[in-house]
């Protein structure tokens, strides 16, 4: 297919005026060719059409999509969970104490409290795939959680009234606005091909005094300036569009949101899984042909990681907004 004038940016709107590229599925391993752009207005780096077939790049194996049962059966971490929240949130808890100091950290806990939001809000995951992290948030204490993503077979039902359904985020926003106190965006947003209908749906669903969350890979980045078409967070043809800091700010601004804070949060994944593509090796590929970095080189990744992160030059972020 040609390039052609005509495509805007889903970002700032600008007529198609950047330099396209090929960028190849590598997650997966099929290697399918797409044709990606930059665009010199805002940065946005974005697939150039999207294909027909694109449910065929979302395998039922798709990490996200995977069922999240057995927590609820266990009885034990129901109870340690809400410990470990309640001492997260400042409570004079003796056992959430002891259990936050040799179990993995909640990651949850972490945004939430960058966000500055409690376990009273009433949460809302959008594209959370099988609704892993809603039904975690709610073993943890949360007042209500709810997640929704087009995606899924079918609506799931969890026990303690957790419920994901099987919608566009535009679709939900119809039926309950004004609902959620806390929505989240967890590395989905860009999944979409319109982000203005998304964030629009998403201030139609937000309580007054409500907060939203976007996790998001950046563009303009380190890792995207130096790997370019093989640059892991492309992951084309999932990724749909990828903005730029202040084109995210654009975004949400025009779409009636206020910045709160923001930081990077980029990982080693950024390094890893680029200089893996370089190597024409996919991200599911086996562990052994996966294991070509030395303890000098992941340790070099770490390094390098906290300083970009610290510099916000990582190549993913958080941003926490609230409604004008």
């Amino acid at each position: 297919m040609p390039i052609t004038s005509g495509h805007p940016c889903r970002v700032c709107g600008a007529a198609f005026n950047g330099n396209p590229f090929v960028a190849r599925e590598m997650m997966i391993g099929t290697r399918d060719p797409f044709e990606y752009w930059e665009c010199g207005e805002c940065g946005c780096v974005q697939i150039l059409e999207v294909p027909d077939n694109l449910d065929h790049y979302y395998p039922r194996n798709y990490f996200s999509f995977k069922p999240y049962r057995r927590p609820v059966r266990n009885f034990i971490r129901r109870i340690i969970d809400r410990h470990r929240v309640q001492h997260a949130f400042g409570a004079e808890d003796w056992l959430g104490k002891s259990a936050n100091r040799f179990l993995k950290p909640l990651d949850y806990v972490d945004w939430c409290r960058f966000a500055q939001v409690g376990t009273d809000a009433r949460v809302l995951d959008v594209g959370c795939g099988a609704g892993k992290l809603v039904l975690r948030m709610k073993l943890g204490g949360f007042k209500e959680c709810a997640g929704v993503d087009p995606h899924i077979e079918t609506d799931i039902e969890y026990p303690l009234g957790v419920r994901v359904y099987k919608k566009k985020i535009v679709e939900l926003a119809a039926q309950r606005p004004g609902e959620f106190d806390f929505i989240m965006f967890h590395h989905s947003l860009e999944h979409v091909s319109d982000p203005h209908d998304s964030l629009e749906a998403a201030r139609q669903l937000l309580a007054p005094g409500g907060k939203l969350l976007i996790r998001i890979p950046i563009a303009g980045s380190y890792a995207w300036r130096r790997y370019g078409e093989n640059w892991v967070q492309l992951d084309p043809p999932r990724h749909l569009w990828l903005p730029t800091v202040e084109g995210m700010h654009r975004l949400a601004g025009e779409n009636g949101f206020s910045l709160v804070r923001a930081r990077h949060d980029s990982t080693t994944l950024q390094f890893i899984g680029s200089e893996l593509y370089q190597r024409n090796i996919p991200l599911n590929a086996s562990p052994k042909m996966k294991n070509i970095f030395s303890a000098k080189s992941l340790r070099r990744f770490a390094d390098a990681t906290r300083h970009l992160n610290e510099d916000a030059d990582g190549d993913q972020a958080l941003f926490v907004f609230v409604t004008r």
